[in-house]
Order: structure tokens, then sequence, then C-alpha cells
């Protein structure tokens, strides 16, 4: 993945997809430009999710004016269940399981030593890192 650096402030918008979000704010888009797949910083926008279709302006080597593309209630990517399967969240009963299963989880985390707790955090965030590199390679 090329990271631009170059200003397209002449051209129209861009298009592409939110790839990473920070905590402090801001993250990455990628898009298709002439010379292939680009990932682009920005700093700032509205409140966006990860794999969200955005239009934006480049200029200064980053992604500004970041607006919302309208999604087709079709095109909305679903969850990811824990076992990586694309969890059935279209039917109520599945999002009902799922609902039920992240309660009991969550009861777990709570009922958990802080050791427990702080390992379980770790293999969260090795799985978040590991979620968002696929989300900004693909």
């Amino acid at each position: 993945m090329a990271v631009s650096g170059s200003s397209r402030s002449n051209h129209g918008p861009c298009h592409g997809h939110v790839c990473q979000l920070h905590y402090h704010g801001g993250g990455l888009v990628a898009y298709q430009s002439e010379n292939g797949r680009v990932t682009i910083q920005f700093r700032t926008g509205p409140c966006l999710r990860i794999g969200q279709a955005v239009a934006f302006f480049v200029r200064d080597g980053a992604a500004v004016e970041i607006t919302i593309l309208a999604v087709k209630k079709e095109a909305v990517m679903e969850p990811i269940s824990r076992t990586g399967s694309v969890a059935a969240m279209g039917s109520k009963p599945g999002a009902l399981r799922h609902s039920k299963r992240l309660q009991r989880e969550i009861g777990r985390f709570h009922n958990a030593t802080v050791e427990e707790q702080l390992k379980w955090i770790d293999q969260a965030e090795v799985e978040l890192h590991r979620l968002l590199e696929d989300a900004c390679s693909t």
C-alpha cells in the first residue's frame, strides 16, 4: 500500500473507504488512484466507522472535507463474529443470539480477576490490530 504525498486539490473528489480510526481522532482512508491502491491520512471528519464509504479531497498529502456517501442497505458490511465468520444479523433470532453471547462475555470479563482482564484486553488489542491491518490491505 502506498501513502500518497501528492496534492490533488484541483481535481474532483476521491471516493474510498475508511480503513483505520485513531483514538485521538482522524485515521486512514483507502482509495484507488491512477497509481494503484493508496492509503491517506485524515485528521478530522464526521463520525465515521471502519469500512464506511466516503468522498474527500486530497490536499497537502491529507484527506480533507470528508463526507459520508449514501450506503444502500445491502452494501452494509455485516459484523464478524468472534470465530471470524460472518454473523447472520439480518434475522432477529441471529441478532438476539449474538447479543446474548456478547452479554455473557461482558459478564465473564467483569467477574474475571485483574490479571485475566488484562490478558483479555491484550488479546482484544492484538485481534483489533489484525482486523485493522486486514481492512487496510484489502
